[in-house]
């Protein structure tokens, strides 16, 4: 079926920036003297969004003091390595909305990321003119795995057939939005591999963003 639309995600699909949150918020834990976070800690908040990290730090640690200075103090972190040059693109981004820009099919970025943090990173890689519109987390009362930033990226995106529409996804939380808005969801993997699960949750499971433009052409 011809797509009409793309709604990426960004973290992890647009840039290369998981490993470098999980760096800032290890560090950040350092300074502060919080045990406990580990790379496998750290994977159930891919996707989800900073307010949903700060909600699950505060539980666990039962201090929402502590979860918000170690989340905001790592994001402040993350701004400084993206400012130092510790920040790229994934592979096959430019080829892929190349592609889409020639055959005018809109791409809309649909992020858990707040709009500042999307106009920083992206603007400091060239690539925030690219998009023809934002949703972030500053636009929706729930971050992902909740529906409503891709149903919001839906329809500023033009509202076409949901079956002609295409979501760009690496993590959980991403598919669980999208299958919750009824958008067919492709996972090109990052720092979390595919699962049976996430197998049977997608159209399919791509090595790079070339891939999905291979996908979409044919």
């Amino acid at each position: 079926m011809e797509t009409k639309l793309v709604i990426f995600d960004m973290d992890g699909v647009v840039i290369d920036s998981e490993n470098l949150y999980y760096t800032a918020l290890v560090e950040q834990a350092q300074a502060m003297g919080v045990p406990g976070i580990t790379r496998e800690y750290y994977r159930q908040f891919i996707g989800g969004g900073n307010e949903r990290m700060v909600k699950i730090i505060a539980h666990d640690y039962h201090s929402d003091q502590l979860a918000h200075d170690l989340v905001w103090g790592s994001i402040d972190r993350v701004g400084d390595l993206v400012d130092q040059g510790h920040l790229e693109l994934k592979p096959g981004f430019l080829t892929l909305t190349d592609y889409l820009m020639e055959h005018n099919i809109p791409f809309v970025l649909g992020s858990s990321s707040e709009l500042s943090n999307v106009k920083r990173m992206l603007g400091k890689l060239g690539v925030y003119e690219r998009f023809d519109a934002f949703i972030t987390a500053d636009d929706v009362q729930q971050a992902k795995p909740a529906p409503d930033i891709f149903l919001k990226a839906w329809e500023i995106g033009g509202q076409p057939d949901r079956q002609q529409t295409l979501i760009i996804e690496d993590s959980v939380n991403g598919i669980k939005a999208a299958n919750a808005a009824q958008i067919p969801v492709i996972m090109v993997p990052d720092v979390l591999p595919p699962t049976p699960a996430t197998q049977k949750a997608t159209v399919a499971v791509l090595d790079d963003l070339v891939a999905v433009r291979d996908f979409i052409a044919n």
